[in-house]
């Protein structure tokens, strides 16, 4: 599996084999998430600036892990 900077890449939904561990996962929020952190690399790449969006990115991961709504 490839991770991005730590996390599961582009194929972390059908890989996703964390349902004992995280029994509430939601996984229909990974590709939000992938599509976030990704827009936030290519930004930071091509401008060395930052997007506002950790909170979003850390609230979306709450969601698929923890089923935090």
């Amino acid at each position: 599996m490839t991770t991005v900077n730590g996390f599961p890449g582009p194929t972390w939904e059908k890989s996703f084999d964390g349902r004992a561990k995280y029994p509430n996962a939601d996984t229909s929020f990974i590709p939000y998430f992938e599509e976030l952190l990704s827009l936030a690399e290519s930004y930071h790449l091509q401008t060395g600036r930052h997007l506002n969006v950790y909170g979003d990115i850390g609230e979306l991961f709450g969601a698929i892990i923890f089923g935090i709504s």
